[in-house]
């Protein structure tokens, strides 16, 4: 029996996998979809919630962007301009990304990349959902084939 060969695109995909079901957990809590929200308050953390209360479905994960990348997401479109005004369009953003109870894809939530959340999901999330992958698949990190 030949031991599977794992490869660095494969680990990326199952941790961003496990890195999308853990936000989504936490998103959708007692059947609201508030359970991230206080991490989007504009005051402390520079972003806030794009789309309306309990109209998120399901919480795809997250990705760093610009403004210009959003422009034709609905769930800015749909923004007020006051609202569209305070994102800012010479930062890097990261994007949540759902799916609405109405079945659009869009961004869910925005915050500055530096901002704590951002960087607890994309380092310390991203850094435990990938020990767990590892563990799971019973490789090593170096054991990781290049592609």
């Amino acid at each position: 029996m030949t031991e599977k060969i794992y490869t660095k695109d494969e680990l990326s995909d199952a941790t961003s996998d496990k890195v999308d079901k853990w936000l989504n957990n936490q998103m959708m809590v007692n059947g609201k979809d508030d359970g991230l929200d206080g991490w989007f308050t504009p005051d402390e953390t520079q972003g806030f919630r794009l789309a309306e209360p309990n109209t998120i479905q399901e919480c795809h994960g997250y990705n760093f962007a610009s403004k210009e990348d959003i422009l034709n997401d609905i769930a800015y479109i749909n923004l007020p301009q006051e609202k569209k005004d305070l994102i800012p369009g010479d930062d890097n953003l990261f994007l949540l990304s759902g799916t609405l109870k109405t079945g659009e894809v869009t961004v869910t939530h925005w915050l500055r990349e530096q901002c704590r959340f951002a960087q607890k999901v994309a380092c310390d999330w991203w850094d435990n959902a990938e020990a767990d992958v590892l563990e799971e698949w019973g490789v090593e990190y170096k054991d990781i084939d290049e592609n």
